[in-house]
């Protein structure tokens, strides 16, 4: 019998339950770093949302292209929430060698989820310039939904790498 191979009944749980203390104990060290950057976010999330007018004015006098400004970075603030899980996730599934799903979840979502959420919320529902930032919202979306329902559905644990 393969080594990697987890036919044997019980196999899987006894390798998740040897795994686990090694995982709980990276946790907690990754944890030290995850409240350190996620203050930061949530400081630089505040301070886009509250003056973004302020520091788009710095750069530009025209007011309409201030306004602009301060509403795609209010919206790159919902992005970037989408893009930090979906960019775990999908780091967590190439490094167990599950590339090829990977791939084609960004290819797809990239492809067609942003082009057309862009252009119907662009064209149809009239929002400009946001609705094509609005498309990077659904693209990001779409990838972490594909990659969160990939990594618990747990198929990436069965490859052999």
């Amino acid at each position: 019998m393969n080594e990697k191979d987890f036919t044997e009944p019980g196999q899987m749980q006894r390798v998740l339950k040897t795994a686990w203390p090694a995982v709980f104990e990276s946790f907690f060290i990754s944890l030290a770093g995850m409240i350190d950057t996620l203050i930061m976010a949530i400081f630089m999330a505040v301070f886009y949302f509250f003056f973004g007018k302020a520091l788009f004015g710095l750069f530009f006098q025209e007011e309409s292209i201030i306004e602009i400004g301060a509403g795609i970075s209010r919206i790159i603030i919902v992005i970037v929430l989408f893009q930090i899980c979906q960019v775990i996730f999908t780091g967590c599934l190439r490094g167990a060698g599950d590339v090829v799903y990977t791939m084609i979840c960004s290819c797809v979502s990239a492809t067609f989820v942003r082009t057309i959420a862009s252009y119907v919320c662009c064209y149809f529902c009239g929002w400009g310039i946001y609705g094509i930032w609005m498309g990077i919202v659904a693209d990001q979306f779409c990838r972490l939904t594909l990659s969160s329902i990939r990594f618990r559905g747990g198929k990436w644990m069965q490859i052999h790498i």
